[in-house]
């Protein structure tokens, strides 16, 4: 891209990994572009950004709302006191930031809906949101003016109906411009797979001895009761061990006849769900895990545990039918709050069979098909493609005319 041509954007988002992942994906498909891209961050944050990123770092004003130095991600909050000191914090950036937008100004903000001031710091904003524009369609109070319009790691046939409603009632803009993992792997002309670690190697491994398609206590008692092989990956930052969660002798018992994998620590999901032994993926339904199992193709089984989750999984289950509910789950406000009902596995059970057994094959045919949707979506003459691209443009002519 020629120099004159290129934009000056300054990228803010918010310090959570469902919602700086897909954000920094897209700021990484723009610098490829050729445009001049800033994350606008704190000191801890920075530290897991990609290196081909420009960073500018704030202090994180962990002091003026108790919190120690150094936690600044809500991935490390431990409960929901801590997790709204974060939140807190990250809002009270705002005096910094103006300062260095009215120094030095942008062409462009990319700011994550979080910071609704974004909007009024007097230059062309663009928010993003890490939720499908379905979710917006439900909360029309949250309306985003004064902004060039919303960014949505999303497609366009995904929502189909709903950006049109969304449009109508707000009169804002929507950019679809997702799924940003899938642009990210396809403007880099190279696949994920090169992005292997050594614990995603065991589990790839693993899948590979076995057959293609083939609340924790009582999710582990419905997968070992449903009969089928599983590979179930914890986080390394949880509060109790695992053990604790898990059946006596659950992990024994799979390991002597091979049929199951627990897995402690960060693995590549996106890696693991396109292995041709993935038949389905139990998730929660954050929106990144939903659009990275769409991006495989694999059926999912819907456990939503809080906030717009539950939405999410209607979209999956009853709009575009390509997943399953387990069902009966209490909905709460955020992961720290979460609900005293317990699932039973009897129901976890029932929802991993019929997505394995697939009566008549229309589950996976249908998964497949929006795959095949998602992967043209981004590719040159699809719909996230010609957005990106007409969104970059409206952004110049904005900037040539004022």
């Amino acid at each position: 891209m020629e120099g004159s041509e290129a934009l000056k954007m300054y990228v803010l988002p918010f310090p959570s990994p469902g919602h700086t992942i897909p954000l920094i994906n897209l700021a990484q498909i723009l610098a490829l572009k050729g445009h001049h891209i800033t994350i606008l961050t704190t000191p801890s944050n920075a530290q897991v950004l990609p290196n081909n990123l420009n960073v500018h770092t704030f202090d994180f004003p962990s002091d003026q709302v108790g919190l120690p130095s150094g936690l600044e991600n809500a991935a490390s909050a431990g409960d929901s006191v801590t997790a709204h000191k974060i939140l807190k914090a990250a809002l009270l950036l705002k005096p910094q930031i103006e300062t260095l937008v009215q120094q030095n100004p942008p062409h462009v903000l990319i700011s994550d809906f979080m910071f609704r001031w974004s909007s009024k710091l007097g230059v062309p904003t663009l928010l993003f949101t890490p939720m499908p524009i379905f979710v917006d369609c439900l909360f029309l109070h949250t309306k985003h003016n004064n902004t060039h319009g919303i960014i949505v790691n999303s497609f366009e046939e995904l929502e189909d109906g709903y950006t049109q409603c969304y449009q109508k009632l707000t009169g804002v803009k929507v950019w679809h411009v997702g799924m940003t993992s899938l642009m990210l792997n396809f403007t880099k002309k190279r696949a994920c797979t090169s992005q292997k670690d050594q614990i995603s190697e065991e589990c790839l491994n693993w899948l590979n001895s076995k057959e293609p398609n083939s609340q924790q206590l009582e999710i582990a008692h419905g997968v070992e009761a449903s009969g089928h092989e599983f590979l179930w990956v914890f986080p390394k930052n949880m509060h109790v061990e695992v053990e604790e969660w898990l059946p006596h002798g659950f992990e024994e018992r799979t390991k002597e006849n091979n049929r199951g994998m627990v897995v402690r620590g960060w693995v590549h999901q996106e890696l693991i769900l396109k292995h041709v032994a993935i038949g389905g993926f139990l998730t929660q339904c954050g929106w990144n895990s939903v659009t990275e199992g769409i991006s495989a193709g694999v059926p999912l089984i819907t456990m939503p545990r809080f906030a717009e989750q539950f939405l999410n999984e209607k979209l999956v289950t009853e709009v575009h039918k390509i997943g399953v509910e387990v069902g009966e789950c209490e909905w709460s406000i955020s992961s720290y709050d979460a609900g005293s009902k317990v699932v039973g596995w009897e129901l976890i059970k029932n929802a991993v069979e019929r997505v394995m057994k697939d009566e008549g094959g229309s589950l996976r045919k249908r998964a497949k098909d929006m795959q095949e949707k998602a992967h043209k979506a981004i590719q040159k003459g699809g719909s996230s493609y010609n957005n990106l691209t007409a969104l970059v443009q409206s952004l110049k002519q904005k900037n040539i005319h004022g």
